[in-house]
C-alpha cells in the first residue's frame, strides 16, 4: 500500500551531545507544581532558540507572531511560565565536537539547570515564550499510525499514548524549519489509507 502523506515528530536537536545538549537547548517542561495545568519550563538563559521542544513546541513571541501570519492549521498558544531559568551560556561551545569533562555537569544533564538559582533577571531578558497546544492525534506512533486518528484539517496535533509528542505536517515542518534553521530535527511517519508504517523500515 502507498502512503499517501507523512506526519513529523517535532524535537531539538542535541548536536552531539546526546543528553546533555538535550537540556542545554531545550531544558524541560513540568507541570507537577502549576495551578490550573500551568506549564512550567527550566532552562539555560537568557539564549533560547527561536523554538525549541521541551516536552511541548515552545516559540519566542517574535516565532509565535510569525507563524500566525501563516495559513497553518492546528494553532493553539498558550504562555509558558519560565520557572527556573538559570544563567548558563553555552552557545560559544563548539556544536560540531563532542563535550569534554569540564563542560559536563557533575550530576547529570539537569545539574546545569538545578545546580544554578533560578534567576529573575535572566527570565526577564528574554521574550515572552508560547507553547503550541495542539488537538490530539493519533495514540500510537510505532509501527502504527490508524489514518482515522489524524484529526482534519489540522498541521499540528499531539500523539503517542501519553499525547507527548507533537505531530506535524510536511508544510507544517517547512515553516518550522525556515523559522529556526539547525535547532530543529524531525521523524517521518508515512501515513497510508488504513495505516502507517514505521519509517525506520
Amino acid at each position: 500500500m502507498n502512503s499517501i502523506f507523512s506526519l513529523y515528530d517535532v524535537a531539538s536537536t542535541n548536536f552531539c551531545w546526546g543528553s546533555f545538549g538535550q537540556v542545554l537547548v531545550a531544558g524541560w517542561c513540568d507541570s507537577s507544581d502549576a495551578n490550573d495545568s500551568e506549564m512550567l519550563l527550566f532552562r539555560t538563559g537568557p539564549f533560547v532558540p527561536p523554538i525549541s521542544v521541551p516536552g511541548p513546541i515552545v516559540v519566542t513571541e517574535a516565532v509565535r507572531q510569525a507563524l500566525l501570519t501563516t495559513s497553518l492549521e492546528g494553532l493553539q498558544f498558550s504562555p509558558i511560565k519560565k520557572h527556573h531559568i538559570v544563567k548558563f551560556d553555552w552557545t560559544r561551545w563548539n556544536r560540531n565536537l563532542p563535550l569534554v569533562e569540564t563542560q559536563l555537569a557533575y550530576s547529570g544533564p539537569e545539574g546545569y539547570i538545578l545546580e544554578r538559582p533560578h534567576r529573575p533577571d535572566i527570565a526577564n531578558r528574554m521574550e515572552q515564550l508560547w507553547m503550541i497546544c495542539p488537538p490530539t492525534g493519533p495514540g500510537v506512533l510505532v509501527p502504527l499510525i490508524a489514518r482515522h486518528e489524524i484529526p482534519a484539517g489540522c498541521d499540528f496535533m499531539t500523539g503517542g499514548s501519553y499525547g507527548i509528542t507533537t505531530l506535524v505536517t510536511k508544510r507544517a515542518k517547512a515553516t518550522l524549519e525556515e523559522l529556526a534553521p539547525g535547532w530543529l530535527v524531525f521523524r517521518e511517519y508515512p501515513v497510508e489509507e488504513g495505516v502507517a508504517v514505521d519509517a525506520g523500515k
